[in-house]
């Protein structure tokens, strides 16, 4: 494995930093995150976050919109921001000789920013482009609703864009409300990925920070969204495109949960490559679709196991019947030794590529900070992935049945 040096500590202002120090890079990742997202907003405003992540790039203290950018592509670097339902994020990443010029920019544009209404009415529109733009793509409407449906009643079923009629409402001081009450040393990690100076990186978020002050108002609690009952099915919704596309799953256990290895190797198995069950039986035997997959969205109290497909109209109803058929063998009959000991190579091999790659080992130290509180090195993922068993992997299928009580929507094309 590759020799680094981590770091913690926490700034004077409460801010606290992790830091992976990686002597080979020419470069370093620097991300702020603020903790939250989507599913704690109000749903009257819902989107607030993510149209908050869009504005804070309009302008700040210091800066107007064209230096934020070129300040960072000045130098070959990049610079962007995410939002989900449970964080935003905005990162850039330099080569390591202008380490302090990302930091004072990131810090500037998250913690100084200065919104405008003039900015808010135009950025709103630039929002529901974005939203038609989402609802003209089946594969990432379809991931949208079928959250709706799995989460009814909970933050998690709003989808992080909002809706229209959410995103007309938000006004300037629903934005400055959240910036107010998320972006502050309590509700905010900052990871650190490369090469960089230990020292100056203390310093230069020190000097950045200053003015901020020390916080306490912490973001407001998660509601459990497990202990709600999934609604089982929707109406299938028709729209004039070519194919028709399903999505089904079920709740499974949250991303701090031990079993959450166990989990996505068993995703991993069903639907997670092209050596996978479902595309195995489904595509290369029978043809009937191009994209075939399983996939898990981890959550910090409960997660959304899933299977995707697109197909022609006409085959919806075989499609449908040979993905139950596979879910019913993988119920009925578990995982082999023999299939266990394949997959459990094949996530270990992945855990290997991925740590040579500075953008998954930063992924990797932020996300298990921000979920578990601590960093998992690679050599314990390893380890947690060779310690499976056959028998873990019928305990999660018992708990978490494939068979019965599967959320599960369609779009039917008319094109």
């Amino acid at each position: 494995m590759i020799t680094t040096t981590f770091h913690r500590f926490r700034l004077p202002n409460g801010l606290q930093v992790v830091a992976e120090e990686i002597p080979w890079a020419q470069s370093v990742l620097i991300s702020i995150w603020i903790k939250g997202g989507s599913r704690i907003e109000d749903p009257r405003v819902a989107g607030v976050s993510h149209l908050v992540e869009h504005l804070v790039f309009k302008g700040t203290r210091s800066r107007k919109i064209h230096q934020i950018a070129h300040g960072i592509e000045s130098v070959g670097g990049y610079i962007n921001a995410v939002t989900d339902k449970e964080s935003t994020c905005f990162y850039a990443r330099v080569p390591s000789d202008f380490q302090e010029k990302a930091i004072d920019i990131l810090t500037d544009l998250v913690f100084f920013p200065v919104i405008r209404p003039s900015d808010l009415d135009k950025e709103r529109q630039v929002v529901l482009d974005e939203l038609m733009g989402i609802e003209d793509t089946p594969d990432d409407f379809i991931n949208d609703w079928f959250e709706e449906v799995l989460f009814e009643g909970t933050g998690l079923a709003h989808p992080v864009i909002g809706t229209r009629e959410t995103v007309e409402k938000i006004g300037i001081g629903d934005c400055h409300r959240l910036i107010h009450s998320h972006h502050q040393p309590d509700s905010v990690l900052i990871t650190v990925t490369g090469r960089f100076n230990r020292d100056l990186l203390d310093k230069q978020l020190n000097r950045f920070t200053r003015d901020l002050g020390a916080f306490h108002q912490p973001v407001d609690p998660v509601v459990t969204s497990g202990v709600i009952p999934a609604k089982v099915s929707s109406e299938p919704m028709r729209k004039p495109i070519s194919q028709s596309h399903l999505m089904l799953g079920r709740k499974g256990v949250s991303v701090d949960d031990r079993a959450s290895m166990v989990q996505l190797l068993v995703s991993n198995c069903l639907g997670g490559g092209m050596s996978s069950r479902l595309n195995l039986r489904i595509r290369e035997k029978y043809g009937f679709c191009y994209h075939i997959y399983s996939s898990v969205n981890f959550y910090s109290d409960t997660s959304a196991f899933s299977v995707y497909a697109a197909t022609e109209p006409g085959k919806t109803k075989k499609l449908n019947s040979l993905i139950d058929q596979e879910l019913d063998r993988l119920q009925t009959d578990g995982i082999s030794e023999r299939e266990l000991g394949m997959q459990k190579k094949a996530m270990r091999g992945n855990l290997l590529i991925n740590s040579e790659s500075l953008t998954a080992r930063h992924q990797i130290l932020s996300r298990t900070e921000l979920t578990l509180g601590h960093y998992q090195t690679f050599e314990e993922q390893v380890a947690e992935i060779e310690s499976i068993t056959v028998n873990d992997i019928r305990k999660w299928l018992d708990e978490y049945p494939l068979t019965t009580g599967l959320s599960r929507v369609d779009i039917i094309g008319e094109g």
